[in-house]
């Protein structure tokens, strides 16, 4: 009951963060390492120089709250517990969270058994959207990794393991964005008589990765007829994506509609053509359709760069 009441909260914090357009604090240590441990989040640890919401100096406030406001800080947030403290109120227990009692306007990352994920982000760092966007998803990765290597690498290199347990495990590596599973989840995907819930789980994960062996290892399943490899490879992110623009067009020209399909759909691209006009246009007609489509694909993939990365 009190794991269901903790990612309820945590579920309501994120979506009144949503609709408020900025970062919702817990100011309550204990309730947030709870949040933490119950929904397996990391935290962000905020501390200011008070408990008031501003800190004596317009400039720096000013800047923090843009930064807490901007749309890839409230991303990439959503995968955390946000708690902010006051340095002289919470002085003691700074030293639980990587900070030192002299910290004031900083931030720090830490899993929720309270190990680091990397270096505290200064007042500076907090108050450029880029900054604080970059650290918070190196602070993910870090937490992403540890857990992948801990918890759910033995699950997946598991042969014997249980249904249920290779299901979760790869739903949470789909999660945590483990793009260093990659591997591991094709090799899963080569065993004989793997169960077929956990095969689509597998397609889905490295869809949700989209990392470029994901999505040639998916469109090589396409290329062979595998329907549910097919619907995943419209699922793609955009860069994903990225890595199957090279293989629209064989050496002959020839469109691969597969991978042509699932970068348009990744990238979204307007006014696709069914693969019956690929089969009747002209080479020059086809070429042109494919021209138009990986360089609006590009710039696609740019701006999910920017806004992602």
């Amino acid at each position: 009951m009190r794991t269901l009441l903790a990612t309820f909260s945590v579920l309501a914090a994120a979506l009144a963060a949503h609709a408020q357009g900025t970062v919702q604090w817990q100011t309550d240590p204990r309730t947030a390492i709870a949040q933490a441990k119950a929904t397996g989040k990391p935290l962000m640890v905020y501390v200011r120089a008070s408990s008031s919401e501003r800190s004596g100096d317009d400039d720096v406030d000013r800047d923090h709250q843009r930064s807490f406001r901007d749309q890839r800080v409230l991303r990439i947030a959503a995968s955390f517990i946000p708690l902010r403290l006051s340095a002289s109120r919470d002085r003691a227990i700074l030293g639980e969270f990587g900070l030192s009692q002299s910290a004031s306007m900083e931030m720090a990352f830490v899993s929720p058994d309270g190990e680091s994920l990397g270096p505290t982000l200064s007042a500076g760092g907090i108050g450029q959207p880029e900054s604080l966007a970059k650290r918070l998803r190196q602070a993910l990765d870090a937490y992403g990794t540890k857990i992948y290597q801990k918890e759910l690498k033995p699950i997946i290199d598991d042969k014997d393991a249980k249904t249920d347990a290779l299901r979760n495990a790869l739903n949470r590596v789909a999660d945590l964005g483990v793009r260093a599973a990659d591997r591991d989840v094709i090799a899963m995907l080569e065993r004989e008589n793997l169960d077929p819930p956990i095969r689509n789980a597998a397609l889905a994960t490295l869809a949700a990765l989209s990392t470029p062996a994901s999505a040639k290892h998916l469109l090589k399943l396409a290329r062979e007829d595998d329907a549910t490899a097919l619907k995943q490879l419209e699922k793609l992110t955009p860069i994903g994506a990225e890595a199957l623009l090279d293989e629209i067009t064989d050496k002959d020209g020839n469109v691969d509609f597969a991978a042509y399909n699932a970068v348009v759909r990744s990238c979204r691209i307007a006014a696709p053509k069914a693969k019956k006009f690929f089969e009747n246009a002209a080479p020059a007609v086809a070429a042109k359709e494919v021209e138009r489509v990986v360089g609006l694909a590009k710039t696609a993939i740019q701006n999910w760069k920017r806004d992602n990365e």
